[in-house]
C-alpha cells in the first residue's frame, strides 16, 4: 500500500512540474519572464488574463490569412509608432490615443500582454514592447521568434476573427522618460568626457556605423557617420538566425565588450529607433538593466539636426 501510494505521488509530481505557470514564463536559453517560448504559450493560451497581440502593418498583413487563435491585431503603423503627427520618422503613438487602443484591446491591471511578430523581423514586436512599457502596462511580454517559431514548432492557427474582449479599463501613464531619450540628451551626453556620460550605442550594421551607408530603413539621411562616442553593437549580433533572442550570457558578453554592466547609462539608436528597440529588450527585459534609454529619433533626426562637432564619419569610437 505504501508503494502504491508513494508511485502516485511521484507521478502528480512530474505531472504538476510538466505544467508552466504563468508567474515564470521562460525561454529555453533565458530565465526572463518578459521573453516566452511557444510551449509556455500553448500552456496558457487559454488564460482569461492573457492579451495576445499579432503585431504587423494593416495595409499588408497576413492577419486576415493567418494568426494564432485569440490574438488580436493591433496596427504598427498607426496604434504603435506616430509618423503622422510626429516630426520623427516613427515616431511614438500620443497617450491619447494609445489609451483608446488598450481600451479596444481589452487590457486592464491583470493582463499579461504578449505581442508576436508576423515576420521573422521580430523589431515591430520589441517596438510595441517598449510602447507598452513607454505607458506605464505592467506585464508585457514577447513570444520569442514570433508567428515563424509558432508555425515551425507545429502550432495551430486560423483566419477566423477573434472575439472582441470587454473594453479595456488600464489608463496609459505618462510616457516614462527613464526608457525614451530625446536629441538634447543625446547630444550632451556625446560631449561629456568618458566616465561620466552614458554609453551610446548604436545598434545599426557595421557599414552603417562607419559612414559607408546613410540609409535608416525608412530613407536616406542627411549624413553618414555616427554620434560621436558611440559604440558599435549591431541588433542582429544578439539574434539568431530564426529571429529568436541569443543566449542572456551571450547579450550580456556582448554588451561587456563596450563596459556596460548592468548598472550602466545607456542610450541605444539605429536609424529610426526600431532596431534599437530590440536591443532596449534585451538589455531591460532579458538582462534586467534598468537604466537604458532608446532614442528614437536615432540616426534619421541627429544627422540632420545635431552640431558638427558630436557627428563622427571615422570608424574608431572614443
Amino acid at each position: 500500500m505504501f508503494k502504491k501510494i508513494t508511485l502516485l505521488s511521484l507521478i502528480a509530481a512530474l505531472f504538476s512540474s510538466a505544467i508552466v505557470p504563468s508567474a515564470s514564463a521562460v525561454t529555453e536559453s533565458t530565465p526572463t519572464k518578459a521573453l516566452v517560448s511557444t510551449t509556455w504559450l500553448k500552456a496558457n493560451i487559454a488564460d482569461p488574463n492573457l492579451i495576445l497581440l499579432h503585431v504587423g502593418d494593416n495595409d499588408n498583413s497576413v492577419y486576415a490569412r493567418t494568426h494564432i487563435e485569440g490574438a488580436q491585431f493591433i496596427d504598427w503603423k498607426t496604434e504603435l509608432a506616430n509618423s503622422s503627427e510626429s516630426k520623427l520618422k516613427n515616431g511614438v503613438v500620443t497617450r491619447q490615443n494609445f489609451d483608446k487602443v488598450l481600451k479596444r484591446l481589452g487590457v486592464t491591471s491583470k493582463s499579461t500582454v504578449v505581442l508576436y511578430a508576423e515576420a521573422k523581423s521580430g523589431l515591430k514586436a520589441t517596438w510595441g514592447a517598449w510602447v507598452f512599457n513607454l505607458y506605464g502596462v505592467p506585464d508585457v511580454r514577447i513570444l520569442d521568434g514570433g508567428l515563424l517559431k509558432w508555425t515551425a514548432g507545429g502550432g495551430a492557427t486560423t483566419f477566423a476573427a477573434t472575439a472582441a474582449k470587454p473594453v479595456g479599463t488600464f489608463k496609459a501613464t505618462v510616457a516614462s522618460s527613464k526608457l525614451r531619450a530625446k536629441i538634447e540628451e543625446v547630444v550632451r551626453n556625446a560631449k561629456l568626457k568618458s566616465g561620466t556620460r552614458a554609453v551610446i550605442v548604436d545598434t545599426r550594421d557595421a557599414a552603417s556605423y562607419e559612414g559607408k551607408a546613410a540609409g535608416t530603413g525608412l530613407g536616406t539621411a542627411a549624413k553618414a557617420g555616427h554620434i560621436a562616442s558611440a559604440k558599435s553593437i549591431p541588433t542582429a549580433s544578439i539574434l539568431n538566425a530564426d529571429g529568436t533572442f541569443k543566449s542572456a550570457a551571450e547579450i550580456k558578453a556582448a554588451y561587456a565588450a563596450v563596459g556596460v554592466t548592468k548598472d550602466t547609462k545607456v542610450i541605444l539608436y539605429c536609424g529610426t529607433g526600431l532596431l534599437a528597440s530590440a536591443s532596449w529588450f534585451a538589455l531591460t527585459q532579458i538582462l534586467g538593466n534598468s537604466n537604458v534609454k532608446n532614442y528614437d529619433g536615432s540616426w534619421f533626426e541627429f544627422a540632420a539636426t545635431a552640431p558638427e562637432a558630436v557627428i563622427e564619419t571615422a570608424a574608431a569610437a572614443k
